[in-house]
């Protein structure tokens, strides 16, 4: 049940880049020159912003694969290389299956020898670490935490349970019950955190992608 109740935890918190998720502190990255893809930290959900502080500093520009691919098409020019101005994602990382998956992030323009060893730094809403104890308390805010109840009924049950009489119209559906209640919730746990950063956001529950 402990693992559901994780799995459940996970889920949530990737529908969205909450603000309880924030990070507290940035991740570093350490530009090298000719060099254009770099690894995240492996607890990294969404990536939120990226800059750098040389020459006074600038934020990068973040950007779709179809709309980032149209800036070169061959970034192995040297004479291209620069301050990176924008950055995408650039699939995972895992050089072996024990290994934790990591975000991996591309930046245009490469990294030029002048920008060589200077840090990017990146903020992100991170993967919540799994409960282990009985007394551990899930990041989710407190008002939510029947959330996670309801996402973990939809995780045991994965399909429709009928409890309630011999025929079809006097049984009840366990499963739609608390897949109706998780999206009722999540639609609300979105709002809530859109207020409070003044965004307007919606949300559709989708299958998991990266």
């Amino acid at each position: 049940m402990l693992r559901k109740v994780n799995l459940a935890i996970k889920e949530i918190s990737a529908a969205h880049p909450f603000v309880w998720a924030e990070k507290n502190s940035p991740g570093q990255l350490t530009a090298v020159a000719g060099t254009n893809i770099y690894a995240l930290a492996t607890d990294v959900g969404h990536v939120l912003a990226v800059k750098h502080q040389y020459q006074g500093g600038d934020w990068l520009k973040p950007e779709n694969r179809g709309t980032f691919e149209q800036q070169k098409a061959d970034r192995s020019q040297s004479s291209d290389r620069a301050t990176p101005r924008l950055f995408t994602t650039a699939g995972m990382l895992q050089a072996a299956v024990t290994d934790t998956p990591a975000v991996r992030l591309e930046f245009w323009p490469v990294p030029d020898a002048n920008f060589a060893s200077q840090i990017l730094y990146y903020y992100y809403t991170f993967i919540p670490s799994d409960l282990t104890g009985e007394t551990d308390i899930p990041l989710i805010p407190g008002d939510f935490h029947w959330l996670i109840v309801e996402k973990v009924e939809t995780l045991y049950r994965r399909g429709p349970i009928r409890v309630g009489g011999d025929g079809l119209p006097s049984q009840i559906d366990l499963f739609a019950i608390a897949e109706k209640k998780v999206k009722e919730g999540m639609g609300r746990l979105i709002s809530r955190d859109s207020a409070v950063v003044g965004s307007d956001f919606s949300w559709q529950e989708q299958e998991p992608s990266f």
